[in-house]
């Protein structure tokens, strides 16, 4: 900067910074102008260019203007300073962490869209919800399920996961399509199987009674059923499952009789 002063639209031009903000940050008294005793209008200096690139690197770390207020008007910065930056250093890392979950959902849900073309939206916003809550899921199982099993659920690829959400939302949609049949129905008994078994090969089991292993309590005791249905409730709360009363209750007795043959 040769010139010792410039206009609002100079100043403007130069910093690359809109005479709109400008005015807004002055309203907001973060920035002051002095003003032509002639003509009223604002002139700006080298010091307002100093300012303002204060208030823009402040800016850029994430720091709202009332907290850029009060630090730009100090000459040196204390440990509050640092402080701010560390909490915001928090803010940032936790809003990278929803962008990366939210960029991974997006991903899984367009492969599932140009697989299956067309998704009921029960069915659709069912297994985005379970994706959104992936963390808080695999934390509420730790006391419950076997490490190795809650590793097959929650740290697989997104390949893996993309394959899995897929399986379920084909037998949500079997489901859907047989409800009230029979249990033993030929389709019925078909869809059932094939699930069965692509968890069994998803969790690494080699039968079905395995399942009943994979939770780290003895289901036999009373209490530990009462905290497994206290789990599965709290599950409900994050990911709900796209069934209406009737369809879960069809297929509740299905498994239910499924499980007395197997035994």
């Amino acid at each position: 900067m040769e010139t010792e002063s410039f206009t609002v639209s100079e100043f403007a031009a130069y910093t690359g910074v809109s005479i709109r903000t400008l005015h807004y940050y002055e309203e907001k008294g973060l920035m002051n102008p002095r003003r032509d005793r002639t003509t009223g209008h604002r002139t700006f200096d080298k010091n307002d260019a100093i300012r303002l690139h204060h208030i823009v690197t402040m800016k850029f770390l994430g720091l709202p203007l009332k907290e850029i207020k009060s630090y730009i008007q100090a000459d040196n910065l204390d440990i509050r300073f640092k402080d701010t930056l560390q909490l915001q250093e928090a803010k940032l890392k936790e809003e990278r962490e929803r962008i990366d979950i939210a960029l991974e959902a997006i991903q899984r849900t367009t492969y599932l869209m140009e697989q299956e073309q067309e998704i009921n939206s029960h069915l659709l916003f069912s297994l985005i919800s379970g994706m959104q809550s992936e963390k808080q899921q695999k934390e509420m199982a730790k006391p419950i399920m076997k490490d190795d099993i809650l590793s097959k659920l929650f740290d697989a690829t997104i390949t893996e996961k993309m394959e899995w959400e897929r399986k379920l939302l084909q037998f949500f949609k079997e489901v859907k399509c047989l409800s009230g049949k029979p249990a033993d129905d030929p389709e019925v008994e078909a869809m059932l199987e094939y699930f069965i078994n692509y968890l069994l090969e998803k969790l690494d089991l080699q039968s079905y009674q395995e399942l009943e292993q994979i939770f780290k309590m003895d289901l036999g005791q009373k209490e530990n059923q009462a905290k497994i249905d206290q789990y599965l409730d709290e599950m409900d709360k994050l990911f709900y499952i796209p069934l209406t009363k009737k369809e879960e209750a069809w297929l509740g007795n299905v498994i239910e009789q499924y499980n007395n043959r197997e035994s």
